[in-house]
């Protein structure tokens, strides 16, 4: 798995390069990707901090589905949803109606949020 995000690193990396080679590139968009392309080949793997959603995730691939409990892969939130409702995908990604089950204060439980893609969500091990 390390081998392959590596992989998908340098391809990102090398089609940043030929962007900003590019005699079309704006020259603050080369700016900012350089310092962009900079910053990630300094990053060190052992030193990225794990996500501090204390809910254990399944890892195991299985489709979503309409009352299926959730967590986000956004760093900081803890809450878990309950997926409710499904819109129509956009770009071959679905999109989940959710409802906040177990919250906080800025986010309390019954509130919904609506079509979040599901490249966001993971399931959560019952």
């Amino acid at each position: 798995m390390e081998d392959i995000r590596k992989e998908q690193l340098n391809i990102l990396l090398n089609g940043i390069k030929k962007i900003v080679s590019s005699k079309n590139c704006p020259e603050w968009i080369a700016r900012e990707l350089t310092i962009t392309v900079k910053n990630a080949k300094t990053i060190n793997p052992e030193t990225i901090e794990k996500s501090t959603n204390s809910v254990e995730i399944d890892e195991t691939y299985r489709p979503f589905d309409i009352n299926d409990k959730v967590t986000s892969n956004v760093d900081g939130d803890v809450c878990i949803y309950q997926i409710i409702g499904r819109s129509d995908p956009i770009n071959n990604i679905n999109l989940f109606t959710l409802k906040i089950i177990k919250g906080n204060k800025a986010n309390p439980p019954g509130y919904i949020v609506y079509n979040v893609p599901e490249t966001m969500l993971l399931h959560i091990k019952e």
